[in-house]
């Protein structure tokens, strides 16, 4: 069922509390991210600390924190995670997409959405400030993007994005950073960040799209805390060993299986290794196939155009309305 269009939020320091129907369902509770061990070089890692929390409940409780890893670079994470978080907000979802790559985003470079003093590393730096009105401002929201990319070639683009998609990605100035102090911060930070998107700036849907690397800070507070956590491999045999290694690993420090959704990617019905080979060999169940369509893929970066807007390819929208069902009906 899709949702009544979501209004923007009036962002204050101390927000009215929202009256709650009483037949409204309670928000999700999110689980504990486990200690994540010794500190890595280049992050500081604390204990959770925590801001306020409004007694009101947006989203009539269904908000989620959605984890995306890829078994390994190239299985086409990032754009699985990115078009559904697109599929979502098309539904009148207030989504925000937060790509976790430090050495610089896929999703924003392909469709051109870096803006001057807003990103990931900012609204980090102005919760740990505590000014909330800062932090609303590092968001890139398309009605920024539209005003300040001035690029004819995306203005035709940036009309088929919805307004209830959000991004957040590090920032140029952050990926350009040689000083490794200057980039320090605490992981943990991401979960209290998450936190003020749902409960204070009305979010429905958080998509992180997180590094294959599962001890990597930033992928293990995701891991640790998402509601759900998808994990996209191909038939390469490397990946779905890789797979197989992984999640038993991860799982001895982090809970993952129960919260699990496998997504094979690229996938050719007409190889030699079925998706029921692929089972068998995770010993998990495959949620859903996303369709080979590697040439409508290469023509829609190529033109700056998210596959899901542009694709005529039916069995491609239906397996990413799979995942979305499988989001929605909890």
């Amino acid at each position: 069922e899709t949702p009544k269009p979501v209004e923007e939020p009036k962002f204050s320091f101390q927000p009215e509390p929202e009256k709650v129907e009483p037949t409204q369902p309670t928000a999700v509770p999110l689980p504990e991210v486990q200690p994540m061990g010794k500190e890595k070089k280049g992050y500081k890692i604390a204990k959770p600390t925590s801001l306020p929390v409004s007694t009101a409940i947006s989203g009539n409780g269904k908000q989620k924190i959605l984890t995306f890893v890829g078994g390994d670079h190239g299985v086409g994470n990032s754009q699985v995670a990115f078009n559904t978080a697109l599929s979502l907000a098309k539904k009148g979802f207030r989504t925000i997409f937060i790509e976790l790559k430090e050495q610089g985003s896929t999703i924003e470079y392909l469709y051109q959405l870096a803006l001057v003093d807003k990103g990931l590393d900012y609204a980090l730096r102005h919760l740990g400030e505590e000014n909330l009105v800062e932090l609303e401002n590092s968001i890139v929201k398309m009605k920024d993007v539209r005003n300040q990319n001035l690029n004819q070639l995306m203005q035709g683009i940036y009309q088929q994005f919805p307004d209830s998609l959000d991004f957040l990605f590090f920032s140029p100035d952050y990926i350009l950073e040689s000083d490794p102090e200057r980039k320090s911060f605490e992981p943990i930070k991401l979960k209290e960040l998450c936190m003020h998107l749902l409960f204070h700036a009305g979010y429905h849907y958080i998509v992180l799209d997180a590094e294959p690397d599962l001890h990597h800070p930033l992928s293990e507070v995701a891991l640790g805390f998402g509601t759900h956590v998808f994990y996209t491999i191909t038939q390469d045999v490397s990946h779905i060993g890789r797979a197989v290694r992984n999640i038993s690993e991860v799982n001895k420090r982090i809970n993952v299986v129960d919260k699990l959704y496998y997504i094979l990617n690229k996938y050719d019905r007409q190889a030699n290794l079925t998706q029921r080979d692929v089972e068998d060999w995770l010993k998990a169940k495959v949620e859903s196939c996303i369709p080979l369509s590697h040439r409508e893929f290469i023509n829609a970066n190529m033109e700056g155009r998210p596959v899901f807007l542009t694709t005529k390819n039916k069995e491609l929208k239906q397996a990413f309305d799979e995942v979305v069902q499988h989001i929605l009906k909890d």
